[in-house]
């Protein structure tokens, strides 16, 4: 009797053992965890254009426990890549897909775990905020004429709930940083297509359009909210159009050597006619004045009564006319009809431009003379006898052994008091001890002068340690007068 109330007691034991361990494997599914990668943070925002996903995740492997995301108008998500926010499962995971979602799919999303029985166990979940995607609108390519009113537009329609800031560029100049030359306006108003977005137009105004504007613009807008910030540009071309117009450089007087035309023989100069325009130029040249004068063949015909021939190449924006005089007498001793003037004409679509060459005979100059020269605290101090010839000196080389070449304007010389026509330089130059072999030569636009007037020596006491031996130095100094921007050379050939 005793043994069999033993036995009953050991069944009930273990009855009751039995009960408590499905008492512990019901709490383990009850108080199961899930988690949500990547981490959330409790709100996340997208862009309605992106695509992102979410793992949850069950941490009750093999417990007959159910996993499902509910979407924020509490219904289940299914299985159904068609849709914009579908889900897929894998043993202990269900994955969140949101593929272009738009900005009412916004809201919380919550994963459920579930229990045999259809209870939820445990739960996670994130707020979703969707963004609509700034866009960015406008004309690209701009076509005006100089002098013209231009307006650059950029439209960007963007997210209700964001913020942006245009900034235009031209180049690397912000322009925003020059409001005298560029004013910029924005306006911002909600577009008609959708409660979502709201339509921003900002303007850039150029109100004297120049050549100087033609290029590339940047239109740029940062797009910025709580959860993201985007940035999106369009390039804008400009291409300015204008009539022709002359280099101010471009000299009045083609000059050939007073020498060359001692010779016998027939002679070629050539005249190089440079205009900038656009559209490109249609060049033409004639004798005499602008107005009305007769206009030269493009062939290589003679010209009638005139003992000479022209030529003329063309290129883009650029002729060149070849006159070919058999007998000089012409240049040397012009009469009023002599052919020794000719005008340049452009013309396009925006204007026209003209410009007169005269044909006249210079002689090279000679060497100047060295009245005084010196070296004092790091600079050369040089006098010269400046000598007058038609047309006038404009350059100065000045040759010094072992040491490299300088350019000098004008304006650094100054007058001295030994006589008329006489400028002092000082020329900043570093020069060793001893002693430095000195020639100068004189330039004009007929050409450089050929003889030294004989070799000088420059002492330096005191200077530079250093020895520069390996070459010639050649100091320029820049005379800057009316003949610079009047007149060049352009040489004389013998046929």
């Amino acid at each position: 009797m005793r043994t069999s109330r033993m036995s009953s007691n050991r069944s009930m034991s273990a009855i009751l053992l039995g009960i408590v361990l499905t008492f512990l494997t019901i709490t383990v599914v009850v108080d199961g965890r899930i988690t949500i990668e990547p981490n959330p943070n409790g709100e996340v925002g997208m862009m309605s254009s992106d695509t992102k996903y979410f793992n949850c995740k069950s941490d009750t492997k093999g417990h007959y426990e159910t996993l499902a995301w509910i979407d924020p108008s509490g219904r289940e998500i299914v299985n159904d890549p068609a849709n914009r926010v579908y889900v897929s499962s894998k043993r202990n995971t269900i994955k969140l897909e949101l593929k272009s979602p738009n900005k009412g799919d916004s809201g919380p999303y919550k994963c459920v775990a579930r229990n045999k029985a259809n209870q939820e166990t445990a739960t996670a979940f994130f707020k979703l905020h969707v963004f609509n995607p700034t866009v960015l609108e406008g004309q690209t390519n701009y076509l005006k004429s100089e002098g013209q009113r231009v307006m650059l537009e950029c439209n960007a329609r963007s997210d209700r709930d964001a913020s942006i800031e245009f900034n235009w560029m031209f180049g690397n100049f912000d322009l925003s940083q020059e409001p005298g030359k560029y004013r910029i306006e924005t306006q911002r108003a909600r577009s008609g297509s959708s409660n979502d977005e709201v339509r921003t137009i900002s303007r850039l105004e150029i109100r004297n359009v120049t050549k100087e504007h033609d290029g590339k613009y940047t239109c740029s807008v940062d797009t910025t909210n709580r959860y993201l910030s985007d940035e999106k540009e369009i390039r804008i071309q400009l291409h300015v159009q204008y009539k022709p117009r002359f280099d101010e450089k471009t000299p009045r007087y083609i000059w050939i050597s007073e020498e060359a035309i001692q010779q016998q023989g027939p002679m070629t100069v050539n005249i190089s006619c440079l205009v900038y325009a656009d559209p490109v130029a249609k060049i033409s040249w004639s004798y005499g004045s602008p107005v009305n004068g007769p206009v030269i063949p493009t062939t290589g015909r003679l010209a009638p009564g005139a003992k000479y021939q022209v030529s003329i190449e063309d290129n883009e924006n650029m002729s060149i006319l070849s006159v070919t005089y058999r007998t000089i007498e012409e240049i040397r001793n012009p009469r009023p009809n002599s052919r020794i003037r000719y005008v340049c004409s452009a013309v396009n679509t925006q204007g026209n431009a003209a410009h007169q060459f005269e044909i006249k005979v210079g002689r090279i100059p000679d060497s100047p003379k060295i009245l005084s020269i010196d070296y004092k605290d790091g600079s050369i101090i040089l006098a010269l006898n400046e000598s007058n010839v038609e047309p006038p000196i404009d350059i100065y080389r000045l040759e010094i052994a072992d040491d490299q070449a300088h350019l000098f304007n004008k304006s650094a010389s100054t007058p001295n008091s030994m006589s008329n026509g006489n400028n002092t330089y000082v020329i900043e130059l570093n020069l060793p001890r001893g002693d430095h072999k000195v020639n100068i030569y004189a330039h004009n636009p007929v050409g450089w002068s050929e003889n030294p007037s004989g070799p000088m020596f420059l002492t330096v006491v005191s200077g530079s340690a250093t020895l520069i031996t390996s070459w010639i130095a050649t100091i320029s100094i820049l005379i800057i007068g009316q003949m610079l921007t009047e007149s060049r050379s352009i040489g004389s050939f013998f046929i």
